[in-house]
C-alpha cells in the first residue's frame, strides 16, 4: 500500500462543482475510481463507481456519499482495517486519509486499479442505467411484438462470472483470466499450432488464426437508415455475407417459413469462419431432418442493435425469431408477452464441453465451432415442437416490415447527454427549434429566428456541426450567437451528430446532385422527432421557404408530411427579401464576398456578421 498526499492528487474537487450530471459524465469519460469533494481542509463527501450505481439503481437519494471509509494516519490498526476492505471491495483501490484534526491529507492506495475492460463495463452499466436503456428496450421491445405474431424465443448468453463459478478448476479460472486481459484479435495472431489445432478444428490448417484476424480486420461496415451492413474484404474465405448479413450456408431459397437468429457476437459468429456459426450448425440440423425453414443470421458486432433487422425486415406470422442477449433487462421485457418463450441461461453450456476455456477467447461468449455447435444443438431440441409444419406458407410478398429506419441506442443516449451538457432537457412551455447551416449567418437567418423567438417560450436554434462548408463550424457557430444575443429566449447551440449530418442526411452536402430517392432525409426526421424533440420537449419546428434549392425544398416537404404525425407543427416562413426585391440567400453573400464587395455584401448580412468577416479577414 502507498500514501499519496492531497497534494499530489489529481480528484480533489471543491464542494461546490458536485453536481449529478458532472459527476457521472467524469465517470463515463475518466479513469478516476474516486472523486474527493471537500470544504477547505474538510473531505466532505466522496464518489466511486459504487456510489453512483447505488444513486442510479435507487439505493441511495443522491450521488454523493457522506457516510464513507476512511482511515486515520495516525492510528496503526487502520492500516488492517483498509487491507480488508479492498479485499472486500474489488473495484476499490483506494481509501481518503484523515490526521488527528480530521483534515483529509490524501488516500492510501492499495496498489491495484481497474483494468481497461473493467472500466468498459462500468461505463456500459453506468450509461445505460443514466440514459435510461431499460426505458428504450421496452418502447423497442413493444413496437415490435405488437406487430410480429410469430414465436419468439429468448436466450441468456453465458455470463463471465457464472460460468467460472461453474469451472471445474482454479486453473481453468486462472487460465481464464489471462485470456480476459488480451483482446481476441491479439490472441488470435499469437495463437501456437496446437491452440489453432483445439481452436479451429476441422477446418485447421497452418496460419489460419492470423488469416481469420486480417479477414476480420478488412470487413468493412456501413449503414443504411440506421441499420448496419457488412461487406467483406476480396478474396475472403472465412467470413462473408450475404446482402449485408453474416452468410448462412445451405439456406432454402423459397422456405415454408424462416428462422430468425438475433444477437450480439456469439450470433454473428464473430470469431469462427463461415460454417461454423450457431445459424450454420442450425441449419444443416433443419436440412438433416427435412424442415422447410430458412435460417437468417441478424447478428451484430457490437451492442443494443437487436431490434435493428426485426424492425425493418418483412416477417411473417409462421416465421420465428431467436433472440440472445447478455441483457437481462432485454431478456425480462420481451418474455412479458404471450408469444415468447424462455429457454433459460446458456452459462452452464460450458458444463459439456470438454477443455472449455481453449474454446473461447477473452469472454465466453466470443466462442469457436464446439460451443456454436452445442449451443445450436440445445437450441434445435428447444424449438422442435414449433418446427411442424406451419398452417400456411408464409406470403413473403405480401409481408411489410414494421418500419424503414432504425434509431440505435446510441443515437438516444447521444442525444439525452446532450441536452443535459446544453441544460435544455425537459424544457417547459412552449418550445421551438430551427436547425441551420447558416454560411454565413444572414439577415435572412436572423428575419427567421427573430420571428420564430416570438411565437415561443425557448426557441433552440441548431447550427449544423458538419465541416462541409465554406465557412468552419466553429465560425458559423459564433456568426449566429452573435447575430442573436439580443433574443434573451434565444439558445445557440450545434447540430450534434446526427442531426442533419452526413451519417443521417448525406444529400444535404450533396446539392450539385441529383436526388433520386428521400430515404436519408425522412431518417435525418425520425432521429429529430422520435429523440431530440422528445429529449428537448420541442413541439414546433420552423425553416424558410426555399424557392430555389431543391434538396431544402423536399427536405421542407418531408418535414410537412412527418412531424404532424408526432403531434408537432411544422412553420414555414416566406423567405426575406432586400429592398430591391431580391432574395436573401447565403449563395449571394458568398459570390459577393468571392469578389470582395462589401458594399453589396451589407444588404444581405446583419452587422454583427459583417464585422466578424472583416474580423476574421484582418487575421
Amino acid at each position: 500500500m502507498k500514501l499519496v498526499s492531497r497534494g499530489e492528487m489529481e480528484t480533489v474537487f471543491e464542494w461546490k462543482e458536485a453536481g449529478t450530471h458532472w459527476i457521472i459524465k467524469h465517470f463515463l469519460y475518466h479513469y478516476d475510481e474516486v472523486l474527493y469533494f471537500v470544504q477547505g481542509e474538510r473531505l466532505k463527501a466522496v464518489v466511486s463507481a459504487r456510489d453512483v450505481f447505488n444513486y442510479l439503481e435507487g439505493r441511495s437519494g443522491g450521488v454523493l456519499n457522506g457516510e464513507f471509509t476512511r482511515i486515520s494516519q495516525a492510528d496503526p490498526e487502520d492500516l488492517g482495517m483498509a487491507r480488508a476492505f479492498f479485499e472486500a471491495h474489488p473495484t476499490i483501490h483506494e481509501l481518503p486519509v484523515t490526521d488527528c484534526g480530521g483534515r483529509f491529507v490524501g488516500i492510501m492506495k492499495s496498489g491495484g486499479n481497474n483494468t481497461e475492460r473493467k472500466w468498459a463495463e462500468i461505463r456500459l452499466r453506468i450509461k445505460g442505467l443514466y440514459y435510461g436503456l431499460p426505458r428504450y428496450y421496452e418502447e423497442m421491445s413493444e413496437r415490435f411484438m405488437s406487430h410480429f405474431k410469430g414465436q419468439v424465443f429468448l436466450i441468456d448468453l453465458p455470463d463471465d462470472e457464472r460460468v467460472l463459478q461453474r469451472l471445474g478448476t482454479d486453473r481453468e479460472r486462472e487460465a481464464f483470466r489471462k485470456k480476459h486481459a488480451v483482446a481476441p484479435l491479439e490472441q488470435l495472431r499469437r495463437m501456437t499450432e496446437q491452440e489453432e489445432r483445439d481452436y479451429w478444428g476441422p477446418l485447421y490448417e497452418p496460419g489460419i488464426s492470423a488469416k481469420f484476424a486480417e479477414e476480420f480486420s478488412s470487413i468493412k461496415a456501413w449503414q443504411k437508415n440506421g441499420c448496419k451492413l457488412y461487406e467483406n474484404g476480396p478474396g475472403s474465405r472465412y467470413i462473408t455475407f450475404d446482402g449485408g448479413k453474416r452468410n448462412v450456408a445451405g439456406k432454402a431459397e423459397k422456405p415454408d417459413r424462416s428462422l430468425y437468429l438475433v444477437g450480439p457476437c456469439t450470433v454473428f459468429g464473430a470469431y469462427v469462419a463461415d460454417g461454423q456459426t450457431i445459424g450454420d450448425y442450425l441449419q444443416e440440423m433443419l436440412n438433416r431432418d427435412g424442415c422447410p425453414v430458412r435460417v437468417v443470421n441478424f447478428g451484430s458486432l457490437g451492442l443494443y442493435y437487436e431490434f435493428q433487422y426485426l424492425l425493418t425486415e418483412a416477417m411473417g406470422e409462421d416465421d420465428m425469431v431467436v433472440m440472445a442477449s447478455q441483457n437481462k433487462t432485454l431478456i425480462r421485457l420481451m418474455g412479458r408477452y404471450g408469444n415468447a418463450c424462455c429457454l433459460g441461461d446458456y452459462s452452464d453450456i460450458f458444463d459439456g464441453v470438454s477443455h472449455p476455456v481453449s474454446c473461447v477467447l477473452d469472454t465466453f461468449r466470443h466462442v469457436n465451432y464446439r460451443v456454436s455447435k452445442e449451443m445450436a444443438r440445445r437450441l434445435y431440441g428447444s424449438i422442435r415442437p414449433w418446427l411442424l409444419p406451419a398452417g400456411k406458407k408464409t406470403d413473403r410478398a405480401a409481408a411489410c416490415p414494421i418500419q424503414d429506419y432504425f434509431i440505435s441506442w446510441d443515437i438516444v443516449s447521444y442525444y439525452k447527454e446532450f441536452a443535459l451538457d446544453h441544460h435544455l432537457s425537459g424544457l417547459g412551455g412552449r418550445v421551438g427549434a430551427a436547425v441551420m447551416n447558416c454560411n454565413p449567418f444572414t439577415k435572412g437567418h436572423r428575419h427567421l429566428i427573430e420571428y420564430a423567438a416570438g411565437q415561443v417560450d425557448t426557441m433552440i436554434v441548431f447550427v449544423v456541426e458538419e465541416d462541409a462548408s465554406a465557412f468552419r463550424f466553429q465560425d458559423r457557430l459564433e456568426m449566429v450567437r452573435l447575430g442573436t444575443r439580443d433574443l434573451g429566449n434565444v439558445r445557440v447551440v450545434p447540430s450534434g451528430k446526427y442531426n442533419i449530418s452526413k451519417s443521417t442526411f448525406a444529400q444535404y452536402f450533396e446539392k450539385d446532385k441529383e436526388i433520386r430517392s428521400a430515404d436519408s432525409m425522412e431518417y435525418d426526421l425520425r432521429i429529430f422527432c422520435e429523440v431530440i424533440a422528445r429529449c428537448m420537449n420541442i413541439r414546433c419546428r420552423f425553416a424558410g421557404e426555399e424557392p430555389v434549392d431543391v434538396v431544402t425544398r423536399r427536405y421542407n416537404e418531408a418535414m410537412r408530411r412527418i412531424l404532424p404525425q408526432y403531434g408537432m407543427e411544422f412553420c414555414q416562413i416566406p423567405r426575406l427579401k432586400t429592398c430591391e426585391d431580391e432574395y436573401v440567400s447565403a449563395t449571394t453573400v458568398r459570390r459577393l464576398l468571392g469578389q470582395g464587395d462589401w458594399e453589396a455584401v451589407s444588404a444581405f448580412l446583419p452587422e454583427t456578421t459583417t464585422e466578424y468577416l472583416k474580423r476574421r479577414e484582418r487575421t
